[in-house]
């Protein structure tokens, strides 16, 4: 008895050994500089239905699936290519390909959002300035559960939260378990803090009174550097909006989301504000948080974006906007920049009235804006979070995917990449409610949606197709890894929006489709080796153990995976060409 995958890949190694054609003039080449020749067929297709327990894992060789899971939490998650993050997710073959600066260049994660070298200058809406207190909020609400510890009857109040004293714990010497109180969190404390009631929550208000820290561990995952950089940027809005040693009269409390008096929710919305991913990119060098860019008085999620520091010096309300050969110029300097003059030299032609024709040809061309209107260089798109908020508001849409091709930088990328764009479709299981003598009940009927109204037919569950489309595929090293890794993103995908919708999001079938697939020369004993083992009879499986949550807060610890049971490693190990 074999699963699916144990088939494909019995089925493909035979292909390409039997009827496989070799290649020419091979770019890739062995650590020796041997020209690593490899034997190849096309238009390989392989289809798993993951919603019956059809997973593409094969039992006849060992899988890297941590080491899968963690290139795709590098790349989706934290839309990175340096070194140091897939080291730091348990990846480690990625060393022969990165660049001098110890990242991947132009490839996977920078095409998520790119940085445009051309950018143009567009009208948008100013977001509404905010006058009065937003209504309050439940920080606390589902996020936090009491402890399966057994409560003790004593309640402290603390110098900084007040804590409920649990139990003993048996160490050396003996520490306390207790409960602060403000969240249900459970702290392990020595005697000396009790005693003192000197302990800090996480909760306690200790930024101007207002600003507290949350669970924002859960987000360690960005490193040390990027928490502290934003650490910084959130205490500097309570700082500029305040601080009494400020000579900011006008500004005023309501002017931050109470949302953001969390850091925890503050980190939260950071990976959905525009620019987040490039400034994170570059170490947050030279990048603010601005809210200047909707002309707004309010930092939130819906008025903030990143920006660098000279794009920061052109958003202001009194900034001068030109129009000049149909395209729209920030300031004096780019203006000039763009006709080719020097700024005073621009200056002095806008504002004298006595030209020569040349002089006053270029004055007639220019159209100077009126400042009702709000002029801004276009913020790039982030695909993971368009992909995410499309798939939510318009689930049933056809333009759902992800790509690392940029036509832009194809010719310039060091590396090309092989998995390089995902196809996503929702499909939805309705339940027809009926009514017969008085008694209700549902049936899964298909649904003449002309008849019912939609409204009428409420929604059970819904399912993700995903498609993922393959360049070029190194089958003995990779078979298993990539349709695998992917299952594991789209069960984020599906748990985000489950999260997200309160619907049921569940995986659905999985679409693997593979241009060129090859097996290299020194590879050749490997696969031999391969269709001499036989199956398990197991069917691996991964499971996503966790709670629904926001896409960006999954890590390693929350997938599981079971069937590994008797699968052997290979005699030899793969040599990698490059």
């Amino acid at each position: 008895m074999s699963n699916k995958a144990d088939k494909y890949l019995k089925e493909t190694i035979t292909e390409i050994l039997e009827e496989g054609q070799w290649d020419k003039e091979p770019r890739t080449r062995w650590a020796d500089n041997t020209p690593a020749h490899s034997k190849f067929v096309t238009q390989k297709v392989y289809q798993y239905d993951i919603s019956k327990g059809e997973f593409p894992i094969n039992t006849l060789r060992t899988t890297a699936l941590k080491g899968g899971l963690g290139e795709i939490l590098t790349i989706y998650r934290d839309q990175s290519n340096k070194q140091e993050d897939f080291i730091r997710n348990g990846v480690n073959w990625w060393g022969d390909w990165m660049n001098e600066e110890g990242n991947l260049g132009t490839a996977y994660a920078w095409n998520l959002q790119p940085i445009c070298q051309d950018r143009d200058v567009i009208e948008i809406e100013k977001r509404p300035k905010i006058n009065t207190p937003l209504p309050k909020q439940n920080f606390f609400e589902n996020r936090y559960t009491d402890t399966k510890h057994p409560l003790a009857n004593k309640e402290v109040e603390g110098k900084f939260c007040n804590f409920r004293v649990l139990d003993k714990t048996n160490s050396c010497p003996v520490r306390y378990n207790v409960q602060l109180l403000d969240c249900g969190e459970v702290r392990n404390v020595s005697y000396t803090q009790i005693r003192y009631k000197n302990i800090k929550s996480n909760f306690y208000k200790s930024i101007y009174n207002i600003g507290f820290y949350g669970n924002y561990k859960k987000y360690n995952w960005l490193g040390d550097e990027t928490i502290n950089q934003l650490k910084m940027k959130w205490t500097q809005m309570f700082e500029r909006c305040y601080s009494k040693n400020k000579k900011l009269s006008k500004w005023s409390p309501e002017m931050i989301d109470e949302r953001w008096n969390s850091f925890e929710f503050f980190v939260e919305d950071c990976f959905y504000i525009p620019q987040f991913f490039t400034a994170k990119r570059d170490n947050f060098k030279n990048w603010v948080l601005d809210k200047d860019y909707y002309s707004s008085n309010f930092y939130s999620k819906n008025t903030c974006v990143f920006i660098n520091m000279s794009d920061n010096e052109l958003y202001s309300e009194n900034n001068t906007v030109f129009k000049y050969n149909g395209l729209y110029y920030l300031g004096h300097k780019k203006l000039s920049e763009a006709i080719c003059i020097t700024k005073p030299s621009l200056k002095h032609i806008l504002s004298k009235e006595n030209l020569n024709n040349k002089n006053k040809e270029i004055k007639d061309s220019i159209t100077i804006n009126n400042n009702d209107k709000l002029y801004r260089y276009e913020l790039p798109h982030n695909q993971v979070n368009c992909l995410l908020e499309n798939l939510e508001n318009n689930p049933f849409g056809r333009r759902h995917l992800l790509s690392f091709f940029n036509f832009e930088y194809q010719d310039k990328k060091r590396l090309m990449e092989c998995a390089f764009e995902t196809l996503w479709s929702v499909r939805e299981e309705r339940w027809v409610k009926h009514n017969e003598s008085g008694n209700e009940s549902y049936s899964m009927d298909i649904i003449d949606f002309s008849k019912t109204p939609v409204e009428h037919t409420p929604v059970n569950m819904r399912y993700i197709d995903l498609t993922l489309i393959q360049r070029s595929q190194d089958f003995l090293t990779t078979s298993s890894i990539n349709p695998a890794q992917y299952t594991m993103l789209l069960m984020m995908v599906c748990n985000h929006l489950t999260f997200k919708t309160r619907i049921k999001h569940e995986v659905g079938k999985l679409l693997h489709i593979v241009q060129n697939c090859h097996i290299y020369d020194r590879h050749l004993d490997a696969a031999k080796e391969i269709l001499k083992r036989e199956s398990t009879g197991l069917q691996p499986k991964i499971e996503l153990i966790c709670e629904p949550k926001d896409f960006y807060s999954h890590t390693i610890e929350d997938f599981k995976f079971s069937g590994l049971e008797g699968i052997e490693k290979l005699s030899n190990n793969l040599e990698i060409a490059i």
